[in-house]
């Protein structure tokens, strides 16, 4: 089984706090990957090579924005949530 390094609490650690910040009591997979662009490493830098680092943060804002969003979220215990709209309740999925 592998378990996650240090490097990958520290990037989960940083898309919680994105989460929080921008008003959502979970992460998703766009606050993770948030918090990637923000980490910078090697898969940015990959990314970087095709698409404006700018470009792909206001993207993904704009999905974070988007009031007909679903997902499945993650808190600090890596349990998963279905979400649709923040402003919805938060249902075990």
């Amino acid at each position: 089984m592998l378990s996650p390094n240090p490097h990958y609490y520290e990037i989960q650690g940083r898309a919680a706090e994105i989460a929080r910040a921008h008003g959502s009591p979970v992460g998703t997979a766009e606050h993770l990957f948030l918090g990637m662009l923000h980490d910078g490493g090697w898969p940015m830098s990959v990314i970087s090579d095709l698409v404006d680092p700018g470009q792909a943060e206001a993207a993904v804002l704009a999905i974070l924005g988007s009031p007909d969003r679903e997902d499945f979220c993650f808190d600090v215990n890596n349990s998963f949530y279905k979400h649709q709209n923040p402003s919805r309740s938060w249902s075990a999925a």
